[in-house]
């Protein structure tokens, strides 16, 4: 088997995302005896795993030049004789381009994982930079890709939709299956977002969805848990988002900070619904993590889940303000015994299909058969 390194922008700690799904899949595929790296930045001067090498940045942050990391990679193959394989996880900085230039060079293989930025939604929420950094850099930089890494069927047509031809291995995000948390008392019976505070996750939709529905439900509470903070320090769209709930004058709603570990976990259990009302959404992390938890959940069409119908496990809906508030309050007027129900469908899917055991052994058919691709086919890798 070859060498893996994987290349990530940053591993500092959030409570979902790309950082959260990289780290947990190295780790699975570490805990099968594959030799797996990872090369990153050093943005925060966050604590590297052990399996991790932490590169620092010359010049602007945004664009991420690491002439380190750069000769870095180059040194992995040449020490391991070319038998390595580069797994990518990250766009729009300078950093995401040396694995495709190396590979080439060296003629090795090259896996992106793309991560939904292919989206259109991610598009348009770009900086001029992206619509720069795109023909210029980032598009030639994946015609060589080897193979690539899609976590829903919605990022593989993005990824075709964007003129790639290269084979796409469709291979969702593992779930840690929670241990028992105990649910804490409260006066409120709690609707719960946890995740990153950003225009791309729906929010300005929820807050007018929640002020529709307030006052008919006084015992329930919405929380929303996470912050804006990126690479570059806050974006002040949790500040605005505020705003816009006090001009709404909504009652029981509150901007808590990001969790993580067992508080994350202990966040979910207390909740008593879960909802992403996200415009775009390559897999989704915290919709898995809420069902492991047990939580009903309600999820809009902008993310791939549309399967939560299909196993009763919540609803998958519109991205509009009218159909979250409907939606919320539906579930609210459930038995508390359907909810539990609901969740325990969602919590006995993720524990059968979503468990990391099973996506790095997928993940690893996918290196050997990047390898050997004259070997048997594999039904989740998409070659048309």
């Amino acid at each position: 088997m070859n060498k893996l390194i994987h290349i990530i922008p940053s591993i500092a700690e959030e409570s979902s995302g790309p950082t959260y799904s990289v780290k947990r899949l190295i780790e699975s595929l570490i805990n099968i005896d594959l030799d797996v790296e990872l090369a990153t930045l050093n943005y925060n001067n966050s604590v590297s795993p052990g399996y991790a090498h932490s590169f620092d940045i010359v010049g602007n942050k945004r664009l991420a030049r690491s002439p380190i990391m750069y000769e870095w990679l180059i040194n992995k193959v040449k020490i391991h004789n070319k038998k390595i394989i580069f797994h990518n996880h990250g766009m729009w900085q300078f950093n995401s381009l040396y694995p495709g230039q190396i590979a080439n060079k060296y003629k090795i293989p090259y896996i992106v994982s793309t991560r939904g930025s292919f989206s259109k939604v991610a598009f348009r929420n770009g900086s001029i930079l992206k619509k720069l950094f795109w023909p210029l850099y980032q598009k030639p930089s994946f015609q060589n890709v080897s193979l690539f890494h899609a976590t829903s069927i919605d990022e593989y047509l993005d990824i075709r939709n964007m003129g790639f031809k290269q084979p796409v291995a469709i291979i969702p995000n593992g779930i840690d299956i929670p241990n028992n948390f105990l649910k804490k008392d409260s006066i409120f019976r709690t609707v719960l977002f946890l995740g990153r505070i950003h225009p791309i996750k729906g929010l300005d939709l929820l807050l007018p969805a929640w002020k529709i529905i307030q006052d008919k439900h006084p015992d329930w509470e919405l929380k929303i848990i996470g912050d804006d903070v990126g690479y570059h320090g806050s974006t002040g769209y949790k500040i605005k988002l505020k705003n816009i709930s006090n001009q709404l004058k909504l009652q029981r709603v509150d901007f808590l900070d990001p969790v993580y570990g067992n508080e994350k976990w202990q966040a979910y259990k207390d909740a008593d619904i879960y909802v992403l009302p996200s415009y775009s959404e390559n897999f989704g992390v915290t919709i898995a993590e809420a069902m492991a938890s047990g939580l009903p959940v309600i999820v809009t069409k902008g993310t791939p889940w549309s399967e939560v119908e299909q196993k009763k496990a919540g609803l998958w809906i519109d991205n509009k303000i009218e159909s979250i508030a409907y939606a919320i309050e539906t579930l609210i007027l459930k038995n508390p015994e359907d909810r539990l129900h609901m969740g325990q469908n969602g919590k006995d899917w993720m524990g059968k299909d979503f468990s990391w055991n099973t996506i790095a052994k997928n993940m690893n058919y996918v290196y050997d058969w990047i390898e050997n691709p004259t070997n048997n086919s594999l039904n989740f890798v998409k070659q048309d």
